[in-house]
């Protein structure tokens, strides 16, 4: 609850550019976050598009990922600090 974004947990086709899809093992433990960056909606489905800093990534397709779980999060807005009142 302190300063920064907040959003909730959705499935991916609920997702927008700029929300948040993180990665997880088997335990659902997450060890990496990327943020969606585009959807392209073709006549087979969904392809969704992520970048990352950690190893760069630019619109990076998400299927080109290992992982066993995903989480999405959808960004609902952001805390920020209020300093008007000091």
């Amino acid at each position: 609850e302190g300063i920064g974004p907040y959003g909730e947990e959705r499935n991916l086709r609920f997702l927008l550019p700029g929300d948040i899809i993180q990665f997880g093992d088997g335990n659902m433990n997450f060890y990496h976050t990327v943020v969606l960056t585009d959807i392209i909606r073709t006549p087979v489905g969904r392809m969704y598009y992520v970048s990352a800093h950690s190893v760069d990534s630019l619109q990076r397709n998400l299927l080109s990922y290992e992982f066993d779980n995903y989480r999405g999060i959808h960004i609902l807005g952001a805390r920020i600090e209020d300093n008007f009142n000091e």
